[in-house]
C-alpha cells in the first residue's frame, strides 16, 4: 500500500489511488462443456454403481464438469456430502485443485461454506492448496467467520496424517463392489450391446436401492403447498406418511391400529380405521402439535384404495 492509499484511509476515505485496495477484477473462465452426458447424470443424481462404471470405461471423464455452471464430480460429492463418492473420487486421481461453478469455487471453498470439517481434513490429508483463489479473490479460510479460524487451522495440520486410513479403506471398497458386479454375471470389460443393456440394468436397479428414499426426501422437503386434496384436507401427503412408517415394524404398526378383532384385512371399515390411525401416527411424528386428521378426507382415501383391490363375489372387499 502506497502513501497516497494510507494518507486517504486516515481520512476516513477509500483509496482510490492504487488497485489495492479495490475489488478484485479476476474473472476465471470456467470449463462447462459436459462431454459425457452419462458420468455427468450419475453424478448429480448420485449414482455410485453408474458411477463406478462410467469411470472404469472413461478413466479421463473424472474431471469433466458435469452441468452448465462447471462444477465438477468432486465439488458435487463436497456438496452434497457424499463421503463415499468423495473418497473414490480422491483415490483415483481427481483434480483435487479443480475450480468451477459461478464463484470459480475450489471444494475447500465448498467444504468451507458448510463447515464440514471432517471432509475439509480429508481435502488436506489429500493435500488440496488452500491459496485457489475464486472469482471475488477469496481463498477459503476467507469464507469461515471469525470463529471457525481456529478450527480451520487445526484442520489443515491434518494434511497427510491419515490418508493412508483413507486408501486402504477405498481398496476394500473397490474389491467388494467390482466382486458385487461379477456376482451379477457382468463383465466391466465386455463392450457387446447385450453386457451393455445387462450393466445398464443393473446400475438402474441399483441406483433405485441406493437413492429412491434420498430423492423422495428431497422431493417433500422442497414441496411448498399440499399436492392433492388428500394433503390439503389432514396436512399431510400419502407419501409423507409412507416415508414415516418406512423404518417402523409393520406388525406392530398393524397391532396398535388395526381393529382388535380383525384378524384379516377385507372390509372397508377396517382399512378405514388402520389409514386414519397411521394417518395420525404419521402427522405426530411430522408435528406433535398437529391436530387429528379429519375422519372424512381418510374415508375419501379408504374408498379409493378399496376400488382398486381384487373384486370378490362382484362386491368390492
Amino acid at each position: 500500500m502506497g502513501v497516497c492509499c494510507c494518507l486517504e484511509l486516515l481520512m476516513g476515505s477509500t483509496c482510490t489511488s492504487c488497485q489495492c485496495c479495490r475489488p478484485s477484477d479476476y474473472q476465471p473462465v470456467a470449463n462447462t462443456e459436459i462431454r459425457n452426458q452419462d458420468w455427468a447424470d450419475a453424478i448429480q443424481k448420485g449414482n455410485f454403481t453408474a458411477i463406478a462404471i462410467l469411470h472404469h470405461a472413461d478413466p479421463g471423464c473424472i474431471n469433466e464438469p458435469v452441468d452448465e455452471q462447471g462444477h465438477t464430480a468432486l465439488h458435487y460429492a463436497v456438496k452434497n456430502k457424499d463421503q463415499k463418492l468423495l473418497e473414490y473420487l480422491l483415490n483415483n486421481h481427481v483434480n483435487i485443485n479443480a475450480q468451477g461453478g459461478p464463484d470459480y469455487n475450489s471444494a475447500l471453498h465448498e467444504a468451507v461454506k458448510l463447515y464440514d470439517w471432517d471432509t475439509i481434513r480429508k481435502l488436506f490429508g489429500y493435500g488440496i492448496n488452500d491459496q485457489l483463489r475464486n472469482a471475488h479473490g477469496k481463498v477459503a479460510v476467507d469464507l469461515c467467520i471469525k470463529r471457525y479460524k481456529r478450527e480451520f487451522t487445526k484442520a489443515k495440520q491434518f494434511r497427510k496424517k491419515h490418508k493412508d486410513q483413507y486408501t486402504n479403506r477405498h481398496k476394500a471398497h473397490v474389491k467388494n463392489n467390482r466382486s458385487a458386479v461379477m456376482l451379477a454375471g457382468l463383465n466391466l470389460d465386455d463392450t457387446g450391446e447385450k453386457n451393455i443393456k445387462e450393466i445398464k440394468n443393473y446400475v438402474k436397479k441399483t441406483d433405485h436401492e441406493q437413492n429412491f428414499f434420498r430423492r423422495k426426501q428431497e422431493e417433500i422437503d422442497q414441496r411448498d403447498m399440499a399436492v392433492t386434496s388428500f394433503g390439503e384436507d389432514t396436512g399431510i401427503e400419502v407419501d409423507e406418511i409412507a416415508m414415516c412408517i418406512k423404518d417402523e415394524d409393520l406388525a406392530k404398526v398393524w397391532v396398535k391400529y388395526a381393529p382388535k378383532n380383525a384378524d384379516h384385512i377385507t372390509k372397508l371399515t377396517e382399512i378405514h380405521k388402520l389409514l386414519f390411525g397411521i394417518t395420525n401416527f404419521a402427522l405426530k411424528r411430522k408435528n406433535p402439535r398437529s391436530k387429528r386428521a379429519p375422519n372424512d378426507a381418510v374415508r375419501k382415501l379408504s374408498d379409493a384404495f378399496v376400488k382398486k383391490l381384487p373384486r370378490k363375489r362382484g362386491k368390492y372387499t
